[in-house]
């Protein structure tokens, strides 16, 4: 099995030489390590031709001649990749010595599943720890684990990019992109030990409750889904969230009018659940268009038939009456 490392930097000099040792060190090396710089204005192309002339294994990198912006980047790539297995790789995280050997091991007995993704642990700026994992805060703040998309986590097969290559520009979030599909489809599996440090720095490109210092609860997170909610009250959420999902429902189309999946069963009810989104946010977006007193009914009718599961069940429908 050939493995392929993609990792994109922009002014990661900072701890970039780190994650690269972390590479060597594993006790499965890479066959392959592809980098796309983004326009970095600091060493971080000189760390990685540096490092590129001492690696025990391949180094190929590519500087790009404009800002692609982080799903652009990650767009070419990944373009760039040849193996048969692809981790991807943030430029600040460190990973332990055993993650290739670990995930290409369950890889080899699984030709199922399209993505893998294994736990981290949570770490500051210096890789000190704080005793949680990203997977851990998920279950302790009672949040679904399709939320686990970390793409810093994520090792695929090529099969997954048939599908999810070229990301949309305009959709913002790569990694939710190409997990989300490998998840709809029943094709994501869970590695459920720490495999690597997360590390949370002020220049991270992502945060999330789940990704702090300390522990969360559910009570953490109702809490901060109220502050979201206060945020963004009225439609304005709801109005931007179907664009994206009319992004994914056209990339499901393209593929079933373009390829022959390997499993068109289970493309068709990826595709009937987007649509049932799309229809249940439009809903939601003319019911808050109504005075507070005239939701109250249709809100808690939609919620005793399921229609908020995908809004986080009742605590959506309370948002829809109240906000």
């Amino acid at each position: 099995m050939k493995i392929s490392i993609a990792m994109t930097t922009y002014n990661g000099e900072k701890y970039l030489q780190e994650q690269l040792d972390s590479l060597v060190a594993q006790t499965r090396q890479p066959d392959e390590l592809v980098v796309s710089d983004d326009c970095s204005d600091d060493d971080t192309v000189r760390i990685i031709e540096a490092f590129a002339h001492q690696a025990p294994f391949e180094v190929r990198w590519y500087v790009n001649d404009e800002n692609l912006g982080c799903t652009g980047n990650f767009n070419k790539v990944l373009h760039h990749c040849t193996g048969d297995l692809i981790f991807l790789s943030d430029q600040d995280d460190v990973w332990f010595d055993n993650k290739i050997e670990h995930i290409e091991s369950i890889a080899r007995e699984d030709d199922f599943n399209l993505v893998f993704i294994n736990d981290a642990v949570l770490a500051d700026e210096t890789l000190k720890t704080t005793g949680l994992t990203k997977l851990g805060q998920l279950r302790s703040g009672g949040l679904s684990e399709s939320l686990f998309t970390m793409g810093s986590c994520v090792a695929m097969r090529p099969r997954l990019l048939d599908i999810c290559l070229p990301i949309p520009i305009e959709y913002d979030w790569y990694d939710f992109w190409l997990v989300s599909f490998a998840e709809n489809l029943g094709r994501k599996r869970i590695v459920d030990i720490p495999l690597q440090y997360y590390r949370r720095h002020g220049n991270n490109l992502s945060y999330s409750p789940s990704s702090g210092a300390k522990p969360i609860s559910k009570k953490d997170t109702f809490i901060d889904l109220v502050k979201s909610a206060l945020r963004t009250s009225g439609n304005v959420h709801l109005i931007n969230r179907i664009p994206r999902q009319e992004i994914i429902l056209k990339r499901i189309r393209d593929v079933k009018s373009c390829m022959s999946y390997e499993d068109p069963a289970a493309l068709a009810r990826f595709e009937h659940k987007i649509e049932n989104e799309i229809y249940l946010t439009k809903k939601r977006i003319t019911l808050k268009n109504r005075a507070r007193i005239y939701r109250i009914f249709p809100a808690l009718v939609a919620a005793s038939k399921g229609e908020y599961r995908q809004f986080h069940g009742i605590k959506g429908a309370l948002h829809d009456i109240f906000f």
